[in-house]
């Protein structure tokens, strides 16, 4: 972690002690995200970034977003809803829902969202229906190595679909303009790109074959967050540049999309959660500490604990001690499935300390529920004067730093500004 980022959070922490205020909250770094688009247009500048709403919908990060000019993932007529409200235009936002709702096709129309996909006989039905000028997608299936969590097997067309799919979307006078797939989310092995975006050229002859003339490839998302996993988001970016420059070749001006949700908003969160209780029990003979914290699998946990082989947080105090002993970190409702971390060495901890855990950017706030009545967790926000700087050379990004600098509180010792709810979107 950041050691200027890691001084706020004390501090955000001391504050807390000093108000007797033991809720759990998130720090969201919001240079963070920023450095991770710069990241993703260096290592694809092919690849126009659509944000995976459903990854983290925090309304300040999606403000972030617009101003760098990062275009929308949506699948519902909610997340179109709020990014037409921060004024994104329309042709920034993909609707990348294989199977609509009625009401939200019509619901797009109105909005004027004209990108989406399509994957079967009967969406094309609906769309002709309720949005005939939509500008559509094939969604394609794709068979990867090892995915973390696969998406294939609910979404997509099989290879030889395409011709009777395409056949269909002429027929109903519908305009199909591009490709789209998800390899899975958190990808294993990079070649799986390659051979996905090879099987996207022999469509796009299919197309022309028929006379379509497609200039879209939207390659989805998968990409991953987490900082141990860098060397592979880099091996991943350099195989899909090998295979677009391949197979999708400048001169043919195909627009490239990718669906980053996990590489933008991963790493830019920590939770900041309070030791509430504290137990000792035998584990084959041996005396583990149990730790109970006030957040857990029904908050931002969730996730993980439905998709068991996700990568969980490692728990890091923010006291110091030399008793490290066994230990494990439990959530609130005590609940037998509320297991947060099932075996970690730490120092010795009391009630009242605080647990961080970073990396909780993804799938955790969008995922929360109320479970017994505990609230959602709050979101503070962090931002450095060089973030800021940065975020005015954009012309939505001057009106958010204008924002921020008004209400956000300025940290002197190391130019961070923080608060809990420094921007009013509504």
């Amino acid at each position: 972690m950041d050691p200027a980022v890691l001084e706020e959070i004390e501090k955000l922490c001391d504050t807390a002690d000093q108000e007797c205020d033991d809720s759990a909250f998130l720090v969201f770094d919001i240079g963070d995200t920023v450095e991770r688009v710069k990241q993703w247009r260096l290592a694809m500048p092919r690849v126009d970034p659509y944000y995976a709403i459903k990854c983290n919908s925090d309304p300040v990060l999606l403000r972030t977003l617009d101003a760098l000019n990062v275009g929308f993932d949506c699948a519902s007529k909610a997340e179109m809803d709020t990014v037409i409200k921060l004024g994104v235009s329309p042709d920034r936002i993909l609707y990348a829902n294989t199977c609509k709702g009625i009401s939200h096709i019509r619901h797009a129309s109105h909005l004027d969202i004209r990108l989406m996909t399509f994957d079967s006989e009967e969406e094309l039905i609906k769309i002709k229906q309720f949005f005939p000028t939509a500008k559509l997608l094939i969604r394609l299936r794709i068979k990867v190595s090892n995915p973390q969590i696969l998406m294939n097997d609910a979404t997509g067309c099989e290879e030889r679909e395409v011709p009777l799919l395409l056949e269909s979307a002429l027929i109903h006078n519908l305009t199909v303009v591009g490709i789209s797939f998800h390899i899975g989310s958190v990808i294993q092995d990079p070649n799986d790109f390659k051979a996905a975006i090879e099987m996207c050229r022999r469509v796009i002859e299919i197309a022309d074959s028929k006379g379509i003339i497609m200039d879209k490839l939207d390659i989805g998302g998968g990409f991953p967050g987490s900082k141990s996993s860098q060397d592979l988001f880099t091996n991943t970016a350099a195989a899909i540049n090998q295979a677009i420059d391949l197979y999708f070749p400048p001169d043919e001006q195909f627009q490239i999309i990718g669906e980053p949700g996990r590489y933008i908003v991963t790493t830019a969160f920590t939770l900041c959660a309070n030791i509430i209780g504290k137990k000792e029990r035998f584990v084959e003979n041996n005396v583990e500490i149990m730790y109970i914290i006030n957040e857990g699998v029904y908050g931002l946990f969730v996730h993980s604990n439905l998709h068991g082989d996700e990568k969980r947080p490692v728990p890091k105090p923010l006291s110091t001690g030399f008793d490290i002993k066994p230990s494990s970190v439990w959530g609130q409702s005590f609940e037998p499935v509320d297991l947060i971390v099932e075996r970690c060495m730490i120092p010795e901890l009391k009630v009242g300390d605080w647990l961080l855990m970073e990396e909780m950017g993804a799938y955790t706030t969008s995922c929360a529920t109320t479970f017994s009545g505990f609230a959602k967790t709050e979101v503070k926000y962090l931002i450095s004067e060089e973030t800021i700087s940065y975020l005015e050379k954009f012309p939505v990004g001057c009106e958010l730093s204008r924002i921020l600098k008004l209400e956000v509180k300025l940290m002197e010792s190391s130019k961070t500004n923080c608060e809990e709810c420094p921007v009013k979107l509504d």
